[in-house]
């Protein structure tokens, strides 16, 4: 059987490969949209711009925590805040 999932470009999570939108964070899958990348803070993978959730990582964007401008600050102890 053919693999007929793939992961969220947003969230990371399984979502149909056919899927317009992903049932789990509600984000439109655009692949104009998704053209556009930045580099995860955490882990250094490249993800949408738009992505909240690193879905190499898993680490979530969007948190305060996160978004410390120090990045060796972020790598030893970002993701334990949300543990």
């Amino acid at each position: 059987m053919e693999n007929n999932t793939k992961k969220c470009p947003f969230c990371g999570e399984e979502i149909m490969s056919v899927a317009k939108k992903c049932k789990h964070c509600g984000e439109w899958i655009d692949k104009e949209e998704t053209s556009k990348t930045k580099e995860c803070p955490i882990c250094g993978e490249t993800i949408p711009e738009s992505a909240t959730k690193c879905e190499h990582c898993g680490e979530n964007l969007d948190s305060e925590f996160c978004k410390n401008d120090d990045i060796s600050e972020k790598i030893k102890s970002c993701g334990e805040s949300d543990k």
